[in-house]
């Protein structure tokens, strides 16, 4: 009855809350929440890497992460429909990001192999001599094993390989089964892993300071820009075919707040694994409901179905 009770007595808020004062409150939570790992840009650098895609409504936009050992931040997302996608342009979007983060934090772009982004990079590395270039390690090899995969003999191995996966997907008993394998595997390769170079070099490289500041702050960074692929799958859950009024300044708030709230729970997962940290492993940001006259005193407004698509 208590239970009851204490349910009854809840009121929840209201959508325009939830997609106002409430989501900020949350997305100031992740950002307080992300504190360690952005601490860690300064002492171990960090990765710029940036990707594009286009969203359930044709409209094209750019995803900009920071990446290091500690995780991948989701930064911004950047409309550029109705843009030339010129290495000048893209140069531009990145600049300001880079100015806010820090210059002397940024070790590295990382990118896919396109002349225009080769332009831009090259352009913010004039400005930034000490900023490199990395490739996109996954997008090299995809454009690799695509053109060995036209080979007639590997053709043969990828529609063998086509009609194992179907069977497993296809039959419950073994798609367990293997399920229950990688399972295994992955905890077996986070127990192989749970010492890795970095943290190596941070405990055992204490009697040469500066090559280990110089081998952590190389061996944090990303070859991969394979976050940013993840990342749109954040967006496919928040913008779908059924929910894509949202613009991107709420569909962003929501991103940023699902994403980097999973960046943040699992670098306390990995710290409090290793001992570092036990037991702190923050909350997640929920919207809180508030005073009942201050709902009321917004009835008025709730109506205005429009803002919500702002």
């Amino acid at each position: 009855m208590r239970q009851y009770d204490s349910c009854a007595s809840y009121v929840a808020p209201k959508r325009r809350y939830i997609g106002g004062a409430g989501m900020q409150k949350c997305r100031m939570r992740v950002e307080t929440a992300l504190g360690p790992i952005a601490a860690s840009w300064e002492r171990d650098g960090v990765t710029l890497a940036r990707d594009m895609m286009t969203d359930v409504n044709g409209r094209p936009q750019a995803n900009v992460l920071l990446i290091n050992d500690s995780g991948a931040v989701f930064v911004e997302s950047i409309d550029t429909n109705m843009e030339f996608k010129t290495g000048g342009y893209i140069a531009s979007t990145l600049r300001p990001i880079v100015q806010c983060v820090g210059p002397e934090n940024i070790v590295a772009f990382c990118t896919d192999s396109g002349s225009n982004y080769g332009a831009a990079c090259k352009e913010l590395m004039a400005e930034f001599p000490h900023i490199e270039k990395v490739p996109c390690a996954t997008h090299v090899l995809d454009l690799l094993m695509e053109d060995i995969g036209k080979m007639a003999w590997a053709r043969a191995v990828v529609e063998k390989a086509d009609y194992i996966i179907a069977f497993v997907r296809k039959h419950q008993f073994t798609r367990n089964f293997m399920r229950n394998c990688k399972a295994i595997a992955d905890r077996e390769l986070v127990k192989a892993g749970e010492m890795d170079m970095v943290r190596w070099w941070n405990w055992h490289g204490t009697d040469h300071p500066a090559l280990t500041a110089l081998a952590c702050r190389v061996l944090s960074q990303a070859v991969s820009a394979a976050a940013c692929e993840r990342n749109w799958a954040v967006w496919d859950s928040v913008h779908t075919t059924k929910s894509n009024r949202l613009g991107l300044e709420k569909c962003r708030d929501l991103v940023y707040v699902a994403h980097n709230w999973h960046v943040v729970h699992n670098w306390y997962k990995k710290e409090e694994g290793l001992g570092v940290v036990a037991g702190n492993i923050p909350e997640p940001p929920m919207p809180e409901g508030y005073n009942v006259l201050e709902e009321e005193a917004e009835e008025g407004e709730d109506d205005v179905l429009e803002d919500e698509y702002e």
